[in-house]
């Protein structure tokens, strides 16, 4: 275990949301349709173990406990000291209560709509001829954004993200 520790180094990665776009925002009566896109970016600080990003990842935007939209990201390998932009579609149609369909509209027009994000990506090490087990990397992010409108890149006024590997 030293031999590999010294030799290798491992290093968890990094994790950050750097931005949150809507392509469509719909709140109709009580039916809530979105389709947003969420990036994040990845950094691999490795030199020698590249990240291999496994199938199951899930990607969930909720506002006031009520998901509103979810994804999945992609199946990939990122290589040895790498940073890499991972854009995520999140598409949801909801009912909402009435409380929480008037909580959006008085978020909206004060220009601060808080939303949580939680993201579940099974990764694996990758180092020479071998892969690690899958590993869980999960992330919880608060955001505060100014704007859900359509074909907006809306502004992150506030974040707070929290993230774990979990080994």
């Amino acid at each position: 275990m030293a031999f590999f520790i010294l030799y290798y180094n491992p290093q968890k990665p990094n994790y950050d949301v750097k931005e949150f776009a809507v392509k469509s925002f719909n709140l109709n009566d009580n039916t809530l349709e979105t389709d947003f896109k969420v990036s994040v970016e990845a950094d691999n600080p490795n030199d020698k173990i590249s990240i291999l990003y496994e199938k199951g990842s899930m990607f969930d935007v909720s506002y006031q406990g009520t998901r509103i939209c979810s994804g999945s990201g992609p199946e990939f390998q990122q290589p040895t000291k790498n940073v890499t932009m991972l854009n995520i579609s999140l598409e949801g149609k909801n009912d909402l209560n009435s409380n929480v369909k008037d909580s959006f509209i008085e978020d909206q027009k004060n220009g601060k709509i808080p939303l949580d994000i939680h993201i579940y990506v099974p990764i694996k090490f990758a180092l020479e001829n071998s892969k690690s087990k899958i590993i869980d990397v999960m992330m919880k992010c608060y955001i505060e954004v100014d704007s859900l409108k359509r074909d907006k890149k809306s502004k992150i006024l506030n974040k707070i993200c929290h993230y774990k590997v979990n080994f």
